[in-house]
């Protein structure tokens, strides 16, 4: 049930006033705002309700409700109240201004299709903005509203009284945040509602903030004064502050707005990712609210986000010119002042890191694949391979696009020094990182011994072995398999002898393997020296 309640705008000292009736419920919409009309030289009661009122003959309710004593001569300056009921009405537009991201609207058949920059929108229309999306709305006088991320709203009432000398915008809230420019032109008697389902916040010509889901609305006022009222309820939200309504309970007390973050310690230029900023945390900040974009003024929207933390990483971030805006969060889910930041991404790959062979490694490969951890930014690599520490005559230099380069010629033993670059794209070039510079040495592991001089004797169950010594610094390492039984190193020795002898445990087909073990313990190929024992 409607509680009756006339409310009738009075001039304030500010630019904002509000009026409407609530429902018992909660409170809601039904409201009686009257247009205020300052007399100007040559107006009649009589000529003024020809032009401006559906019935001309109700100049006689005015004359009573302003009490005019003469309705051919009224006072020039002063102000005439004209209930809108009483003024001629007409549908108005809604025109999208900006989007940034996606924003659909609501079809009869309840399909949301997406909206577009020129599209005008009538009374009634649903709105909805996906993720790091937003859209710019606006309205006849002048006035615009922007939808943030995740946001659903309905525009309620879009009206144009008297030909557009008064305009009447009531917009529903369902859920997320709204910044809006209310009135920019200061006419008077132009009005605007933002109903959410907790709360109304009116003004006459402000900008301000609300912020609305299914418990509980929000509202900041940057210039002006915003009327917040709940619960049959009102507090007048001055410049700087701020208010909160939670569902079924009348606002709180205006509170002051946390200040604008200090963002004079934020990188200025973004070089690597992810890119990390911080700033001090405010007293009284519980969480901040942030939005990347790549204007000032935030249209341009890339991203928006809350974190808990005094800090965001952008773990990916093209190269460009970019906009961070921060602001801090209260106890009471108010977004405090803005603190917009401005840098530069100009990416440069990192500094790559070598994985084999790593500085001072030994390596026994003779054409080795050099390998290093691949840059996410990087589309090729610049790798040089030298004798010299210097890199002047490099035996290799090329250019790859794959986190490794197999050598293709065989490397004698010895020192080598190798180096990688990362290069990337940037604006239409190339940037290449810093080198990474290593050296290695090769040494190949032993080759297989000449064993054509070998002599290999079986007698009496008793194999006796006459080979030369080894070359410095290798040793001997001999293995003998039994092919016939499957039977693998029935004798095994490692030294540097030259004779060997040892007692035969299977007869038939034997192999003897002969190799060089390095003096790290590194073996070569073996030699095979193949023979028959038979029983005695």
């Amino acid at each position: 049930m409607i509680l009756p309640r006339k409310i009738i705008l009075h001039r304030l000292s500010i630019a904002c006033c509000v009026l409407f009736s609530c429902l018992a419920t909660g409170f809601a919409a039904a409201q009686e705002i009257a247009w205020l009309y300052t007399i100007k030289p040559g107006d009649t009661l009589i000529h003024f309700s020809r032009a401006h009122l559906i019935n001309p003959d109700d100049w006689v309710k005015l004359q009573a409700l302003n009490q005019i004593k003469d309705p051919y001569r009224m006072p020039i300056g002063s102000i005439l109240q004209v209930p809108l009921s009483l003024l001629k009405q007409s549908p108005a537009k809604a025109e999208v201004i900006h989007i940034a991201g996606q924003a659909e609207s609501l079809q009869s058949h309840g399909v949301y299709i997406p909206l577009s920059k020129g599209q005008t929108l009538g009374p009634g229309a649903q709105i909805r903005t996906l993720n790091n999306s937003q859209i710019t709305l606006g309205f006849a006088d002048g006035s615009r509203t922007t939808l943030g991320s995740n946001g659903l709203l309905v525009l309620d009432t879009l009206s144009l009284y008297s030909g557009g000398a008064m305009v009447d915008t009531k917009i529903r809230l369902q859920h997320g945040q709204t910044e809006t420019l209310a009135n920019p032109k200061r006419v008077k008697g132009n009005a605007m509602q933002i109903i959410t389902p907790s709360a109304i916040a009116a003004v006459r010509g402000t900008q301000f903030r609300v912020g609305a889901d299914k418990d509980s609305t929000t509202q900041a006022t940057l210039h002006g004064q915003v009327a917040l009222a709940a619960v049959d309820s009102e507090v007048l939200v001055s410049e700087g502050f701020g208010s909160q309504a939670t569902l079924g309970q009348t606002p709180i007390a205006p509170v002051p707005l946390l200040p604008a973050v200090n963002t004079s310690k934020m990188i200025a230029t973004v070089s690597t990712l992810p890119a990390v900023f911080d700033w001090p945390i405010d007293q009284g900040a519980k969480a901040w609210q942030t939005k990347l974009s790549t204007s000032p003024d935030m249209q341009s929207l890339v991203a928006e986000s809350n974190v808990t933390e005094p800090k965001l990483t952008m773990n990916q971030l093209p190269e460009g010119h970019y906009y961070l805006s921060v602001r801090a969060i209260d106890q009471y889910g108010i977004a405090g002042l803005d603190a917009t930041h401005g840098f530069n991404v100009e990416l440069s790959p990192q500094t790559p890191t070598a994985l084999y062979p790593q500085h001072g490694q030994l390596i026994r490969e003779r054409m080795p694949t050099l390998r290093w951890q691949a840059d996410a930014l990087a589309t090729a690599y610049a790798v040089e391979v030298s004798t010299d520490k210097g890199f002047s005559q490099p035996i290799v230099q090329t250019r790859v696009t794959h986190a490794n380069m197999h050598i293709q010629q065989v490397l004698q033993a010895g020192e080598y020094h190798w180096r990688i670059a990362a290069i990337a794209p940037s604006n239409g070039a190339e940037k290449q990182s810093a080198w990474t510079a290593l050296s290695f040495n090769v040494k190949p592991p032993p080759e297989a011994p000449d064993i054509s001089q070998m002599q290999v004797k079986v007698s009496q169950n008793r194999v006796y072995i006459a080979i030369a010594l080894p070359p410095e610094p290798y040793q001997y390492q001999f293995n003998l398999d039994n092919p016939k039984n499957n039977q693998v190193d029935v004798w095994g020795e490692v030294n540097t002898h030259t004779s060997y002898q040892f007692l035969l445990k299977e007869y038939g087909e034997q192999k003897l393997y002969v190799r060089y073990l390095d003096d790290d313990g590194t073996p070569g190929p073996a030699a095979v020296y193949s023979f028959n024992a038979s029983p005695p």
